[in-house]
């Protein structure tokens, strides 16, 4: 039973899990005041598991600040979202 919860109600369906996802992703950064010019997106089955994986990728500019409260609005959701990856580049305008 405890299986049948997370995957039905706290990950969801791919079909409603997807959908979603993505309008949570553009609340988020909406809410931390962040950004993003271009989002991309793909999905791959996850092996031995009845998940798909989103991978998410954009560019922002942003100040450690805002950045940090996106990572945090990202984390307390209610969706199980794993930021695997964060590359961080000064502009070199000034």
């Amino acid at each position: 039973e405890a299986m049948e919860e997370f995957y039905g109600h706290r990950i969801g369906t791919q079909e409603e899990t997807l959908a979603g996802l993505v309008a949570d992703l553009h609340a988020a950064l909406k809410e931390a005041g962040i950004e993003t010019s271009q989002i991309s997106y793909a999905t791959a089955p996850v092996v031995k598991l009845p998940l798909t994986r989103m991978r998410v990728t954009f560019g922002v500019k942003s100040d450690y600040g805002r950045f940090k409260k996106f990572l945090k609005i990202l984390e307390t959701g209610r969706r199980w979202i794993a930021v695997e990856s964060v590359a961080i580049r000064r502009d070199s305008r000034g």
